[in-house]
């Protein structure tokens, strides 16, 4: 077969997940290791905390379990806070809700942020979009298959996680109401990976306008913030009214692990975070990407500067910017 008779075809859809031929399947292929980290550590959690409950003798029966959470209840406010309502602590499903659950969205969260903040305005800041850039894909197309390489990669360590905690249920439980059902779990997960998305979705929005590390910032703070004014409403007036701030305080009622659900609290979330992807691909498409290194108007004047105010300004390193074909 000659050159001229070859014919390029387009690889299938398996081809696509594993990272030939579009950028959702390398941008999944890149992060399912992140995923696997991340969703192995958070069953890390549930397990050692589900297996003592089960197993230990203080917990073998629902009576020493009530004495144990009345000693809980009557922790100081700044230590119960940090933990959340207690509900239904009982069973394994409330007690590893109440436990691990409230805190878990904190360390977990912090992956989407890191991730997100630099899937694009990381990238472009240094250079490695330049490839993409000379190719017929347009800005949105790249926005939107990288941004969905992340999702896919926070759902699959979220079911990895649903697997856990169904199986925490099943293996460490002792008493009647132990079981942890299945569809309890995949609600559960449901909320963290919302709230990972949300907190993600703060710094995907921001990064086309400041940059990776102010976007970054940006969602940590956010994500901290709302945890913070969640756990220490009940000190402070000044903290208490801030409490609709804070997604924490709108999800409160969602713990399906403790028989409770609340899911107009956990989609109205999502569609915030969809507004937050939303300005994101905008701002990837609309702006100059080479600008993304050098956001001037968010940082104080140098000595340079007031030395010299009548210098001219070097070209900003990402004049030349990338010139993607806009949709």
């Amino acid at each position: 077969m000659t050159a001229d008779m070859r014919v390029l075809t387009r690889p299938g859809p398996g081809s696509r997940v594993f990272g030939l031929g579009t950028i959702y399947g390398k941008t999944l292929r890149d992060s399912w290791r992140a995923a696997l980290v991340v969703g192995g550590i958070a069953s890390l959690f549930m397990i050692g905390t589900g297996a003592p409950y089960g197993f230990a003798p203080e917990f073998s029966t629902i009576e020493l379990r009530r004495v144990f959470v009345a000693g809980l209840t009557s922790l100081p406010l700044a230590l119960r806070g940090l933990l959340g309502v207690p509900i239904n602590i009982e069973t394994m499903g409330g007690f590893l809700s109440w436990r691990v659950g409230n805190t878990l969205p904190v360390l977990l969260g912090l992956w989407p942020v890191i991730a997100l903040s630099g899937t694009l305005a990381g990238e472009a800041a240094k250079g490695s979009l330049d490839l993409l850039a000379s190719t017929p894909q347009g800005r949105r197309t790249i926005a939107l298959e990288k941004l969905a390489g992340h999702v896919t990669a926070v759902v699959f360590a979220m079911l990895l996680l649903a697997a856990t905690i169904w199986f925490v249920g099943a293996a460490f439980g002792s008493l009647p109401g132990d079981a942890i059902p299945v569809s309890a779990a995949l609600g559960q997960v449901a909320l963290y990976g919302v709230m990972m998305l949300a907190v993600g979705g703060v710094a995907f929005a921001t990064a086309p306008w400041v940059g990776r590390t102010r976007a970054m910032a940006f969602g940590l703070i956010v994500l901290f913030a709302s945890y913070l004014i969640y756990s220490y409403a009940t000190l402070s007036p000044v903290i208490d009214a801030l409490k609709p701030l804070s997604f924490f305080t709108w999800t409160a009622g969602h713990r399906p692990m403790a028989g409770v659900s609340d899911w107009p609290s956990v989609v109205a979330l999502a569609v915030i975070t969809v507004v937050m992807f939303a300005i994101g691909v905008v701002g990837f498409v609309r702006r100059d990407l080479g600008s993304m290194a050098n956001v001037g108007w968010l940082r104080p004047p140098s000595l340079r500067e007031f030395a010299s105010p009548c210098a001219p300004d070097p070209e900003p390193a990402g004049a030349c910017g990338i010139h993607c074909r806009q949709e």
